[in-house]
């Protein structure tokens, strides 16, 4: 990147969301997207721990074992 010799990719790499964005997230775990950004945005008129233990629990089902660098 010092060299100036970089290559931008496409924008149909990756997803981005916002974490109160639920369905779109599920979606996105669902599919074969490659990378998700999830922005912890600040919340209105939603309850933060209730978005919270949705968003664990689609987090759980895609990845239910912890990764080797966790461990």
């Amino acid at each position: 990147m010092e060299d100036g010799n970089t290559i931008p990719l496409s924008t149909k790499f990756g997803t981005y969301t916002t974490v109160s964005e639920l369905s779109k997230i599920k979606k996105c775990l669902e599919s074969k997207t490659k990378v998700l950004c999830i922005n912890d945005v600040k919340l209105k008129n939603v309850d933060l721990e209730d978005t919270k233990r949705q968003l664990d629990t689609l987090l759980q089902s895609k990845f239910p074992n912890k990764s080797s660098f966790e461990k």
